[in-house]
């Protein structure tokens, strides 16, 4: 009948149906947003919700049946894209993160973690590499599962992360000035205190950067204008442990010392070439 050919031929469009795939540069692959999927799905559902709210519905059994099954085929579908690219997005934004040897020591509990998430998706992208049917690769009975489980895991190292920037940022409140991204950009590799330089005017109205001289010594700061202010005394990060919110402290406070020390020189100066 009718009813029967609708769903006939909503079974045949599904089975044409494939995920697209992008490589990603660790190795695996990324799924690409598919409007065309998400239509089809969106208009299925409500085809097949028109078929089992049908008056003649209630004539034939086996039809109802089969509407119920695939109704809830696409519903699954629904959940698992939804989950899916969910677990995408956070993974993504994370994957580069963790690639930090210094974030991972930091936080080797949430590192640990992730990579269990992390082979999860590997092997999830490969499978569907090897199945790129939507109809048939959303059957997999553990793929929903595994995609809700690694997104509660996503959501703890997302909060344990925020969490950990947070202490950062108290530790050196002038960090809230910057993004968590400018700020991981920092942590990423902690001996490498030129990375804060691109951030420093943010962190410091009217300063461009500082001066790094040999070992690493930080002995000056300079405006965009290109004004040059001395410190009184060196800072080294490796003074602090390379703990960049510890030696921006100290930069901060050699700061204040070097203006009030020229200051006072500039003052004594005037006083004395008056007398002369």
């Amino acid at each position: 009948n009718m009813l029967e050919s609708k769903l006939t031929a909503m079974e045949a469009d599904w089975k044409k149906v494939t995920f697209e795939l992008e490589p990603y540069p660790n190795g695996t692959f990324k799924l690409k947003a598919s409007e065309d999927i998400q239509q089809r799905l969106d208009e299925h559902i409500m085809k097949t919700q028109s078929i089992l709210g049908s008056p003649f519905i209630k004539q034939a059994q086996q039809v109802d049946a089969r509407a119920r099954q695939w109704e809830r085929t696409l519903t699954d579908i629904h959940d698992i894209l939804e989950e899916w690219f969910k677990c995408q997005t956070t993974w993504a934004y994370l994957e580069p993160i963790f690639s930090s040897a210094d974030i991972s020591r930091a936080l080797e509990l949430e590192a640990l973690r992730f990579a269990q998430v992390n082979e999860n998706w590997t092997q999830i992208m490969q499978a569907t590499v090897n199945s790129s049917h939507v109809l048939s690769r959303c059957q997999d009975p553990d793929l929903l599962d595994t995609l809700r489980k690694n997104n509660s895991d996503l959501d703890w190292i997302l909060k344990k992360l925020m969490g950990f920037l947070e202490t950062k940022r108290k530790g050196f409140p002038r960090f809230y000035f910057i993004s968590n991204e400018e700020l991981l950009q920092i942590l990423s590799d902690s001996k490498s205190p030129y990375l804060v330089q691109p951030y420093l005017f943010k962190c410091f109205e009217g300063i461009k950067s500082v001066h790094f001289q040999e070992h690493d010594d930080i002995t000056a700061m300079e405006s965009a204008e290109g004004e040059v202010i001395q410190f009184c005394r060196k800072v080294n990060p490796a003074d602090h442990d390379n703990l960049v919110e510890k030696w921006l402290l100290d930069v901060e406070a050699v700061m204040c010392d070097s203006i009030r020390d020229h200051l006072k020189r500039s003052r004594e100066d005037y006083v004395n070439h008056k007398k002369r």
